[in-house]
This record gives structure tokens, C-alpha cells and sequence, in this order.
């Protein structure tokens, strides 16, 4: 029997490894920048980053910086920019 079995409050879901007593390592934390970002993103219905929301007043080098590490975290992927008119 496993701690799981022995706590009916326990929860368990699909970022589970299947392993007893495997732990998942922690989130690393977001700043308050990230976290406006990634919510305005999630509120579209493309999921696009951009545009940053007029709340976020970091300039422009320091919102690259997030947009990157949201990128390396994985939580974001860079795509090709749509050409929506012809010059």
C-alpha cells in the first residue's frame, strides 16, 4: 500500500510519473510580468503572447528578457509572424 492509498484526500493527475514516491520537481517561479503575459495569452483565442498588455510597463528590453525565458521554460514557442497584407 502506498502513502495514496493510505490519504483519501491525496490527488493525483496526469504530470504523475506512475512511480511510488517519485516527486515532481517544483515550478520555477514566474515574475508578476510573466504571469500578466501568460494570462492575457491564455484569454485569446490563438494563445499569442503578443501583443503585451497595456498593463505591463516594463520597456521593451526587459519584456524580451520575460518573453525569452517564458521560451526556454517551455511554456511558450516562437512562430512565424503571418503576412496579413503584401507591400
Amino acid at each position: 500500500m502506498t502513502i495514496e492509498d493510505e490519504n483519501p484526500n491525496s490527488v493525483s493527475g496526469p504530470a504523475e510519473s506512475g512511480k511510488a514516491g517519485a516527486a515532481q520537481p517544483p515550478a520555477p517561479p514566474l515574475s508578476d510580468t510573466a504571469l500578466v503575459i501568460l494570462a492575457a495569452a491564455a484569454n485569446r483565442l490563438d494563445g499569442s503572447l503578443l501583443p503585451v498588455p497595456a498593463s505591463v510597463k516594463a520597456r521593451d528590453s526587459a519584456r524580451s528578457a520575460v518573453l525569452f525565458h517564458l521560451s526556454r521554460m517551455g511554456l511558450a514557442d516562437e512562430v512565424p509572424a503571418r503576412q496579413e497584407f503584401e507591400r
